[in-house]
């Protein structure tokens, strides 16, 4: 029996208005082509991201005032946490405590990770840098704006990230679980990550436009951000803030490159 298709007409207008939305969710930043690249083969892996906005904190702790952060720049991150086998290829040791290439390196101090930055920076002639806090939150975020990056509910962090109950008591080996929408590995768990601000208790006085501001006196402890092998899930939340003395070396604490572009 000979098929007829039916095709349901649709008017200029809903055509177009179609058209510009398919264009609009093709450019966006959470949906874009991931752009990457390396600097060099030992380099970290390093994925483009695009200017933005975002709400930024929660109304609580040391996580308010929630205020709105417009990123008016485009700047590149490390797709996974810094690698063991990436630290020594740059550094020439190895300090982790939970041992293996591909496991992000930890028991790295902040002052520590700054001597890797410019070693590497040397190396390829870039800029390499940490993540200001503003920028981890925007990259963790990655467009959403649900508690947890991956929705409402802890349950999902399961498929992102590392935590106590399944990390068997240390780090794994980045890359295992999903990206986020930025096709970023472990923003959640694993590794905690250093980033260059120097720890406050609240957001009064913070840039809303996601650069770095320098201590107007001595810092001793930077922010950490992303939780690790050690925190529960309700905790790794984006908007997640902890601290650490610049010179603690913790099997816990590693970190994930940024660079200006």
């Amino acid at each position: 029996m000979k098929r007829t298709l039916l095709v349901k007409r649709i008017s200029p207008l809903k055509y177009a208005l179609h058209a510009l939305f398919l264009i609009l969710l093709s450019t966006s930043s959470g949906f874009a082509a991931e752009k990457r690249f390396k600097d060099c083969d030992t380099c970290p892996e390093m994925v483009v991201i695009a200017p933005g906005s975002f709400e930024m904190g929660e109304p609580t702790r040391d996580r308010k005032p929630v205020h709105t952060v417009h990123i008016a720049y485009s700047f590149a991150v490390g797709k996974y946490e810094v690698t063991q086998a990436e630290w020594r290829a740059v550094m020439g040791d190895n300090p982790s405590q939970f041992q293996g290439d591909n496991r992000p390196v930890e028991r790295v101090t902040w002052n520590e990770v700054q001597v890797f930055l410019d070693k590497l920076s040397q190396k390829t002639g870039q800029n390499y840098r940490l993540l200001t806090e503003t920028e981890w939150e925007y990259v963790a975020r990655a467009g959403t704006t649900t508690k947890w990056t991956c929705g409402q509910k802890k349950s999902c962090v399961k498929e992102y990230g590392w935590y106590r109950g399944i990390s068997d008591r240390k780090t794994q080996p980045v890359g295992q679980k999903k990206p986020n929408p930025f096709g970023l590995y472990d923003m959640a768990g694993n590794v905690g990550e250093w980033t260059a601000d120097c720890y406050q208790d609240s957001y009064e006085g913070l840039p809303g436009d996601g650069t770095f501001v320098p201590p107007t006196k001595e810092c001793h402890k930077r922010v950490v951000r992303g939780g690790s092998w050690k925190y529960l899930p309700r905790d790794l939340k984006p908007a997640t803030r902890s601290k650490t003395f610049v010179t603690f070396e913790l099997g816990e604490v590693g970190f994930r490159v940024a660079k200006t572009l």
